[in-house]
């Protein structure tokens, strides 16, 4: 029930998956690894979203651990899209954010990772203020 819970709360703050708005832009949701200084050498686990705001800012979600897919899902990080250096997404049944609880991304085949073109996704000077 709480998972049920944590993944309405997430669809009503638009953190599900979506269609996205043109060719160039990953779906909301979609499960990501990523590269960025923020956290270290290697790919980090995470998935993409986007704030509330026109035009979007995009930013990368990380969730803390869980012991079991009973707990809620709880943010551990948000980074901008501007601080990540290398971004790939993967589009397989389950690895989206509203299934997340079903499928480990790091159980996901290496050859469905799409490598994205950050430039369509950065935001323009002085647009995209948050805190991270």
């Amino acid at each position: 029930m709480l998972v049920k819970t944590a993944l309405a709360g997430l669809f009503l703050y638009g953190l599900v998956a979506t269609e996205p708005a043109d060719a160039n832009t990953p779906p909301i949701g979609a499960g990501t690894r990523f590269q960025t200084h923020i956290l270290g050498p290697g790919w980090h686990r995470g998935f993409i979203n986007q704030l509330r705001t026109a035009p979007p800012c995009y930013i990368i979600i990380t969730f803390k651990p869980r012991i079991s897919q009973d707990q809620p899902l709880r943010v551990e990080r948000t980074i901008p899209i501007n601080r990540i250096e290398r971004l790939q997404i993967t589009t397989v049944p389950g690895a989206s954010m509203q299934e997340w609880d079903r499928l480990d991304l790091f159980t996901v085949s290496e050859d469905s990772w799409q490598e994205v073109d950050l430039d369509p996704l950065l935001p323009a000077k002085n647009e995209c203020h948050f805190e991270e």
